[in-house]
């Protein structure tokens, strides 16, 4: 994290979806961590995880002659692909020029050219949480909100 990286984002800064305000909140918490003073320009967002965002994104960094040597598509990976093909458009080499992180660790995430670096959450465990609560929930031995965190994982590739 320094200075020069950007924040790709889906939903608002200030969204009320738990999982986007975490990871918009860890954003600003790690710029913090390093003596970094959080720059909302230098944050990007998109109501959307489509392909195409990633590259409308990049395509506006390109044309808006923003300073960056580094994205993390918090938004997931398939926009971080859309990121690194529009890379190619303007000779933009990755992660020479610019390092991109996307976040999900989706299956076809490690065949990307260069192999994307993500973010992995531990699905399978969130899933078995998840039904292991709701049989709780019916079962009645539940009577208020729990609340679970799970630890994500950098999976390191050749994008970052």
């Amino acid at each position: 994290v320094n200075g020069n990286s950007m924040f790709f984002s889906g939903g608002a800064i200030d969204e009320e979806v738990i999982s986007e305000a975490e990871r918009n909140r860890g954003y600003i918490d790690a710029l913090r961590k390093n003596n970094i003073q959080p720059d909302l320009t230098k944050v990007r967002i998109t109501k959307t995880y489509y392909f195409g965002d990633g590259e409308k994104i990049f395509d506006e960094l390109m044309n808006e002659n923003v300073k960056f040597d580094a994205i993390f598509s918090a938004a997931g990976d398939i926009v971080a692909m859309g990121l690194l093909n529009a890379t190619r458009r303007y000779g933009v080499k990755v992660p020479e020029d610019v390092a991109i992180v996307g976040y999900d660790d989706i299956e076809i995430a490690p065949l990307t050219v260069p192999p994307l670096t993500t973010i992995k959450q531990p699905v399978s465990e969130m899933g078995e949480q998840a039904v292991r609560l709701a049989a709780a929930c019916i079962e009645k031995r539940v009577t208020e909100p729990k609340h679970i965190v799970f630890t994500p994982e950098l999976i390191i590739r050749g994008t970052a």
